[in-house]
């Protein structure tokens, strides 16, 4: 058996990567600013499944190949309070430069042996010693210290630190998150200490920044990620199958790309089970083989979660939509089968579905279903049901 290369679920191997060309030159340009100590920093926003982390991962190794120490951290609930972020990203800055430099045979002993000595706990004088007790610009302070310390010990070694921490929505779960980040970095810049710093999360995680925190605007530049375009889609299936030997035909090149509409995860969950098929040539018969199996995976890990957190109205617009053949709407487009089924339109209730990953918003007053597929599943769900309630 050999390893499959498509990681559904996971970020996808630097090696693999595929597409997104625009951000890598952006990320690429920040990261050599910041040898200078004038980084742009990133805030990389998309839907879910849409392929920030397999980016993230993209821009961790391209750092990496710079000399850059790099850490990467997704924010999850363990991370709740100043006190958990500080410690968070000062641990890992520890066990990073621990790896990182035991790896190279240039690197000064000195600079190793800091990394195993150094202490990640924020000590405070006064509030009794403890730091919860300690007010947010105790812990702002004390928290420069320390990243000041970690570069002062590298500044020699590499040309900037880079940290990464995705699932950055998270943070607007701790009061004064945004804020605490900008004043500590902005320092540590004007101080002449070489940082980058990149968050990722949903779609409108710049929005909530700014309405946080103003000045946040000016210390990240905002970027949506999208689809991928056609060939792209071609290319993330293609070069891993390329590297095993397996080849492609053009007829199921185009039912990819049709089928999977350049979602990220759809396509790695199109990949993996094609590749599963144990063919060296994936052609119409291969792919109608595996098309139930990869179907179901994305009805049980995708379709029915978002389906399910839907409200009864908010389902009767999805199947409104999912029983249209435009690929876009506009609020004029439904409002008459909202009427006729005596569905009460709010302003926000697109919007809602927009936030739970169903729709996606495709430019001003215009939405499409999250992807066609769902649609599918929308309208087979929505006659079973019908058939249920059916007493005929």
């Amino acid at each position: 058996m050999r390893k499959n290369p498509f990681t559904p679920g996971l970020p996808a191997d630097p090696e693999q990567f595929v597409g997104r060309k625009n951000e890598i030159r952006i990320f690429t340009q920040s990261l050599e600013q910041s040898f200078y100590g004038n980084p742009q920093n990133l805030a990389i926003m998309g839907e879910r499944g849409i392929g920030k982390s397999s980016l993230l991962r993209k821009f961790e190794k391209i750092a990496e190949d710079k000399n850059c120490l790099v850490i990467r951290r997704d924010v999850d609930a363990s991370v709740n309070s100043l006190q958990m972020l500080a410690y968070c990203i000062l641990y890992a800055l520890k066990e990073e430069g621990k790896r990182f430099f035991s790896r190279r045979k240039k690197a000064k002993n000195d600079v190793l042996e800091f990394f195993e000595k150094h202490k990640v706990a924020i000590e405070i004088s006064g509030f009794g010693g403890s730091i919860e007790k300690a007010p947010p610009v105790a812990i702002q302070e004390e928290f420069c210290k320390k990243l000041a310390e970690i570069a002062k010990a590298v500044q020699t070694e590499v040309p900037a630190i880079v940290i990464m921490l995705d699932e950055a929505e998270h943070l607007q779960n701790i009061e004064g998150a945004w804020g605490f980040i900008r004043s500590v970095f902005t320092r540590l810049l004007e101080n002449g200490y070489h940082f980058c710093i990149i968050v990722s999360g949903k779609l409108g995680l710049f929005k909530n920044i700014k309405e946080i925190f103003s000045p946040m605007e000016r210390f990240f530049f905002p970027k949506e990620i999208d689809l991928l375009i056609p060939q792209e889609t071609i290319e993330a299936i293609e070069k891993p199958m390329s590297s095993e030997g397996i080849t492609v035909t053009d007829e199921v090149k185009k039912m990819l790309v049709e089928y999977t509409d350049g979602h990220p995860f759809i396509v790695q969950v199109f990949g993996f089970y094609l590749f599963e098929s144990g063919k060296s040539k994936i052609d119409k018969k291969a792919f109608e083989e595996q098309l139930s199996i990869i179907l179901d995976r994305l009805k049980a890990q995708v379709f029915k979660d978002r389906f399910d957190s839907a409200s009864p109205d908010e389902r009767r617009i999805l199947e409104i939509l999912s029983n249209s053949r435009k690929k876009v709407f506009k609020v004029a487009d439904i409002l008459p089968f909202l009427k006729k089924k005596n569905v009460p339109y709010t302003r926000n209730l697109l919007e809602r579905l927009v936030k739970k990953d169903c729709l996606r918003k495709v430019g001003p007053g215009q939405y499409a279903l999250f992807h066609r597929l769902f649609g599918l599943y929308v309208k087979a769900e929505s006659n079973e049901r019908d058939q249920e309630s059916d007493p005929n």
